[in-house]
């Protein structure tokens, strides 16, 4: 026999925190549940489908903010990927609050994978939905994006589960600091993520720190993956077009009436949102893609399926005559234009300044490219510190090989490039010594900013350039029309 509760559920059994099959893997109390079918249904005839299908359910206690905020989450990941499963709020009526998921079928958890095969069908598009959910993870203010929150469909399609720990600003949580600007992210760098914003990432940071092994389920090949990208240019898109009456339509649809939570959720998101096109536009990836037919196909796919969304009771989060539709559309016709206004070479004079930088850099590094103490002349010094010398010295000749090879240097190879030089690099600083740090690991930070800062400089030099010119060409036609 099954417990009634009051929550409109029917409690199957109570889940076990090794169970790999739950969809929520914390410290709650779990329970695999089933809605509670009315008494006339009971009495008369077939059970409907939905109350066949299972749900877990998550006890968040008084904790409402955090249960709400879970599930705004993961209906967002709905709203923006149709393979998500549903997510509700379930109020018992004594000030105890619940999450519900509905299961996923054939779901696995990503631990029940081999890696290794695992990374090779992620790069060739076998499994999909990644590049999309880390892009939408980083939208929603996810710090604790790991392996445990990830599994694979039936289908083989990624699937986020567990969004406790998204809108971490909003819940003050442990591992966000005041300095994270959104708009300094580059997504061309995915999977990597630029500083140590997030608590955990994927693999590569954990526990706030970066993670000093190979990362068990990502690598360098997607950096230049073509099904990697298209995935997180299309999460790109699908947040950017996101009109704001949209999103106080959704989330109001969860906050009957005037809601103070409900207002901080709609201003995050769309602040967030605004951020997330300042550092997606100066992606080439992504303005390649928007000036694509894949684009457009994603669009028109995507507008589509949310015709079609409905949040509780079946409410439709596009009502009919709505100019929703028309505002996705107008959204997506002005991030076209931008796209292709935006530069996507460096400039021949910047490039020769920062291989100018660069070498300078390796010069003065010269005395420590040996492993041998003696050529250092630091009280402080160690061998490690003369091998990480050494490192740093490598991985800036390469760099200095990509910025002078011909045929021109894209800002995104750039970006990636330093991607994997700054994660080394802070892999290596971990667990140092105070005289490991000493001079050369400052000096390398510095020479690595100082490209950073004159590829932002040229970007909008030739976009104020090319601006201007536009000005021009449209102050002469107006004279030639006034002059006719």
């Amino acid at each position: 026999m099954t417990k009634r509760n009051r929550n409109g559920f029917s409690e199957i059994d109570k889940l076990k925190r090794s169970n790999v099959t739950a969809l929520f893997k914390d410290v709650h109390d779990n329970y695999l549940v089933k809605k509670k079918p009315p008494e006339d249904v009971l009495q008369h005839g077939d059970i409907q489908k939905k109350y066949q299908n299972l749900w877990y359910l998550k006890k968040h206690g008084n904790d409402f903010k955090t249960a709400a905020l879970e599930v705004i989450a993961q209906e967002l990941f709905r709203l923006l990927l149709s393979t998500h499963p549903k997510a509700r709020l379930v109020d018992t009526g004594d000030d105890q609050s619940y999450v519900t998921s509905r299961q996923v079928d054939g779901f696995k958890d990503i631990h029940l994978f081999d890696f290794v095969s695992l990374k090779d069908s992620i790069a060739a598009g076998e499994y999909k939905g990644l590049g999309e959910i880390l892009v939408i993870s980083i939208w929603l203010d996810e710090i604790d994006l790991k392996p445990d929150t990830l599994g694979l469909d039936g289908q083989g399609n990624f699937i986020k589960i567990d969004g406790e720990r998204c809108f971490a600003a909003l819940q003050k949580l442990k591992g966000t600091r005041d300095e994270y600007d959104l708009s300094q992210i580059s997504f061309s760098q995915l999977p990597y993520l630029s500083g140590k914003f997030a608590y955990n990432w994927l693999d590569l940071i954990i526990y706030g720190r970066i993670n000093d092994k190979e990362a068990a389920i990502v690598n360098d090949e997607l950096l230049n993956n073509s099904s990697f990208r298209r995935e997180v240019n299309r999460a790109l898109m699908k947040i950017i077009v996101l009109p704001d009456d949209l999103l106080l339509k959704f989330v109001y649809s969860y906050f009957p009436g005037v809601n103070r939570l409900a207002n901080e959720i709609i201003q995050e998101l769309s602040l967030r949102r605004d951020d997330v096109l300042k550092s997606a536009i100066k992606s080439e990836s992504f303005c390649k893609y928007l000036q694509s037919d894949d684009a457009k196909n994603d669009l028109s796919e995507h507008m589509e399926y949310i015709k079609s969304f409905t949040t509780i009771k079946k409410t439709p989060v596009i009502a009919a005559h709505s100019t929703i539709l028309k505002d996705i559309n107008d959204r997506f016709d002005n991030v076209c234009k931008r796209a292709k206004e935006m530069p996507v070479k460096v400039s021949e004079k910047i490039r020769k300044k920062m291989a100018a930088e660069i070498n300078e850099y390796i010069q003065s590094m010269e005395l420590y490219k040996t492993n041998e103490d003696k050529t250092l002349n630091w009280s402080l010094s160690k061998s490690q510190n003369a091998r990480h010398a050494y490192w740093r010295v490598i991985a800036m000749e390469q760099l200095m090989d990509l910025i002078t090879q011909k045929g021109g240097l894209g800002f995104d190879e750039c970006l990636r490039e330093l991607a994997k030089i700054e994660l080394t690099d802070q892999r290596m600083q971990q667990g140092e010594t105070y005289g490991g740090k000493f001079f050369e690991a400052g000096k390398f930070a510095r020479t690595i900013n100082a490209v950073q800062t004159m590829m932002e400089a040229d970007r909008k030099y030739q976009l104020d350039v090319a601006h201007t010119h536009e000005q021009m060409k449209a102050a002469s036609l107006r004279l030639k029309t006034a002059g006719g």
